[in-house]
């Protein structure tokens, strides 16, 4: 099979005309791009004239040298394919072996920095390591939804979900950007964590996420004052939700508030999608808190890739 690559301009008419997954999805992606001031543009392959993959590309250049890499408020970096139905999987599997072997070599000819993560349904890495990626196994939860899904508690949160829900506190769906980024804050510093986004850019990121149908945004309330809030991405299409962003009060950090708001997200939804991304699982105490809720454990890979610099000669 000769396969051949095209870039794509997120505007071209044969990007725009896909129904792409929320990470690929160029109203995600740009938002996320002119935010951080970086290029998007999309790797497409084709068979003949016939477009078979497409894979987003954020692009950073810094003293000249190209990086590409996944930006800190995206999560994945998928390869959406286009392969014949008809073929047998077997032969879609060698198809999909060509196709990264020619993204792999693309890359390491293009940029002298890769850093970006594969989506989880990418499990054949095996064109990245041939090619010399550093190919990084990490981790995330999900749920799979259906209308009659039950979260399996461990006893303990059981308890603080109880506890949440006995002291009255509230979950209500509503967009408060400038009240999440307050408590955002909040926790960002609580955490010592640099979150180098203005809040005026954050808000408009926000506001333009949510016009466009991909932001949901559950705020807790306790006799009236918000508490805590959560950030949900909507892939409405794929019926995909992926926790984003949180911030919590935090004097009511033992509240059991962060389980209700998931609880919840669970219970709104379970009728209209069929996957919950908990997006993360890399640090024990968060991956304690995931398993505990019942979360699946699923991995995804980090691709890196960093091109040796040609040593200059001495001079003599």
């Amino acid at each position: 099979m000769s396969f051949k690559i095209s870039v794509l301009s997120y505007d071209d008419e044969r990007v725009k005309c896909l129904n792409l997954p929320l990470y690929a999805n160029p109203k995600f992606c740009l938002p996320i791009a002119e935010l951080h001031g970086i290029e998007l543009a999309y790797i497409s392959v084709y068979n003949s004239e016939e477009l078979w993959a497409i894979m987003p590309l954020f692009t950073r250049t810094k003293l000249g040298r190209k990086q590409l890499i996944t930006p800190i408020l995206s999560y994945y970096n998928p390869i959406v394919y286009f392969l014949p139905e008809q073929h047998r999987p077997n032969k879609n599997l060698l198809h999909k072996l060509g196709i990264t072997e020619l993204i792999a070599k693309y890359i390491k000819e293009n940029f002298t920095n890769c850093h970006i993560n594969l989506s989880p349904d990418i499990k054949d890495i095996r064109s990245f390591q041939q090619s010399d990626f550093v190919c990084k196994p990490l981790y995330t939860f999900t749920f799979d939804l259906d209308p009659s899904f039950e979260p399996n508690l461990f006893a303990k949160e059981g308890t603080s979900l109880r506890k949440a829900q006995r002291i009255g506190i509230e979950i209500k769906e509503e967009f408060a950007p400038n009240e999440f980024i307050s408590l955002l804050n909040q926790t960002n510093e609580r955490q010592n964590r640099i979150f180098n986004i203005p809040d005026a850019k954050h808000r408009e990121l926000l506001q333009k996420l949510r016009d466009s149908g991909h932001l949901i945004q559950l705020n807790a309330y306790l006799n009236s004052e918000l508490v805590s809030a959560l950030l949900i991405l909507n892939d409405p299409d794929k019926q995909v939700l992926y926790a984003w962003q949180n911030g919590t009060n935090p004097l009511f950090l033992n509240s059991g508030v962060s389980l209700l708001m998931h609880y919840e997200v669970i219970k709104q939804y379970k009728n209209t999608h069929t996957v919950y991304d908990l997006c993360g699982g890399n640090h024990s105490s968060i991956s304690r808190f995931k398993t505990a809720m019942g979360a699946d454990l699923k991995l995804f890979f980090r691709l890196e890739y960093k091109k040796s610099r040609i040593p200059i000669p001495k001079l003599r």
